[in-house]
């Protein structure tokens, strides 16, 4: 029918089978060859096109084999030069016998993250977020890893952090000053009530000496209180001296609490008069001077 006698079909039928296998693998080769080569392009443009650094390094030499576009950028060196350089040269935190320690671990364990700091070209240091894991390129035992810039987000953390210690301590003040003017309130009012009477009680003991010095004149010695007169009639003037000038102290320094706690922001922006300063320590500090002059 085909032109073909019998035994030539056969032949043919023959070749035909022992080609079939031959050029159906060669055709599934190909197509793997093809999604080989797709899948590269893909992976080529993920890598080249990814947000962060990928960096593919020697896990023996730490030596940079492969590096996207991003990771020579964010430390300011070209292509050549980075490819130069090692590990070593722009990690800041460890050293180079750490980082030798924690490449060994990683290819161990199978991956990390961790936060690390690197140094661009002109010295700027940058905070990184790392994940590596092992892989094999070339036949080198490697590590790729990915690096993410975290130095702006670190610093407005630190930021936050610092402001809500300011605001704790702030509030810390606010309560202090609170309480400081509860107690000078409590302090004011006794004291003004003792210097108060403190002067007629020393006009009506001044006007009760003569007669009692009288008495003592015409009948001899008597008890006053636990002591003798004569003994007393000397102290009677330092007491009330003592009660008049403790009780002034006592409200000057009431009275400075006070000043201190009414406008604390005022206080920072104002202009200070350095001898009201010396004299408010003063008042603070009165009796700790003495005690140390003595």
């Amino acid at each position: 029918v085909n032109g073909y006698d019998h035994k030539e079909q056969k032949f043919l039928e023959g070749i035909a089978e022992y080609l079939a296998p031959i050029v159906h693998e060669r055709m599934m080769t190909d197509v793997a060859l093809r999604a080989m080569r797709e899948s590269e392009r893909r992976y080529r443009g993920l890598f080249e096109q990814a947000p962060d650094a990928i960096v593919v390094i020697d896990a023996k030499t730490g030596e940079f084999v492969k590096f996207n576009n991003r990771a020579h950028e964010n430390l300011g060196y070209t292509r050549e030069e980075l490819a130069g350089l090692q590990i070593s040269d722009i990690e800041r935190r460890e050293s180079p016998e750490d980082i030798r320690r924690h490449m060994d671990k990683i290819v161990a364990t199978g991956a990390d993250t961790f936060e690390g700091t690197h140094r661009r070209k002109n010295g700027e240091i940058r905070e990184v977020w790392v994940s590596s894991t092992p892989c094999v390129f070339a036949g080198r035992s490697c590590l790729q890893s990915t690096w993410r810039d975290v130095t702006d987000v670190r610093r407005a953390q630190r930021l936050a952090e610092e402001h809500r210690r300011e605001m704790v301590r702030m509030e810390k003040l606010s309560a202090l000053g609170a309480l400081i003017a509860s107690v000078a309130h409590e302090i004011f009012e006794p004291i003004h009530s003792v210097l108060s009477h403190t002067k007629p009680l020393r006009e009506m003991v001044e006007g009760a000496l003569p007669i009692l010095d009288e008495y003592h004149r015409t009948c001899g010695d008597f008890a006053l209180g636990r002591m003798d007169y004569a003994e007393a009639r000397e102290r009677i003037p330092v007491m009330l001296s003592s009660i008049s000038d403790g009780a002034a102290r006592v409200k000057r320094i009431a009275e400075r609490l006070r000043e201190h706690v009414r406008d604390t922001s005022a206080a920072m922006t104002s202009t200070v008069q350095l001898n009201d300063v010396v004299r408010s320590a003063l008042t603070f500090l009165h009796h700790l001077i003495e005690k140390a002059t003595i």
